[in-house]
């Protein structure tokens, strides 16, 4: 039994009609390996939401259930915020959104996320050097 419906994008782009019954969401991205094209059958959708507030998250098994009766039944939902940057650039790197609200700003939302990591950047790969030469037993 496949897990998801299709990973044809025009497809799963129809997935608007089940985000639109929930005013919480502003918008939603698909990343990882279905928004590059290298989603296999047993590969899983990754969605980002974009919420208009916290609210929205109390919702989460709700869209997930609306999601499977839609034939999309292993979907990795996540909420955007600034609490997870690596996971809000990660998310929409490919600028592959599915879904915003009229009012939704896409391109100041993407330079924002996009300027807020390149920033960050730096202290993430000193942090990963750092854990990389702890794991090997290096000396400083």
């Amino acid at each position: 039994m496949k897990a998801n419906r299709s990973f044809e994008i025009a497809e799963i782009e129809k997935l608007g009609d089940v985000f639109r019954r929930y005013p919480g969401i502003r918008a939603v991205y698909l990343f990882g390996s279905a928004a590059v094209g290298h989603a296999r059958s047993d590969s899983d959708i990754d969605l980002a939401i974009i919420p208009a507030d916290t609210s929205i998250r109390d919702k989460k098994l709700d869209i997930l259930g609306d999601l499977a009766a839609r034939g999309y039944c292993d979907v990795d939902l996540v909420f955007i915020d600034e609490s997870d940057l690596v996971l809000a650039y990660e998310a929409i790197r490919q600028n592959k959104m599915l879904y915003a609200v009229s009012d939704f700003d896409r391109g100041t939302t993407y330079s924002n996320i996009v300027r807020k990591y390149l920033d960050f950047e730096f202290f993430l790969r000193a942090q990963q050097e750092e854990y990389k030469r702890r794991a090997i037993g290096a000396k400083p």
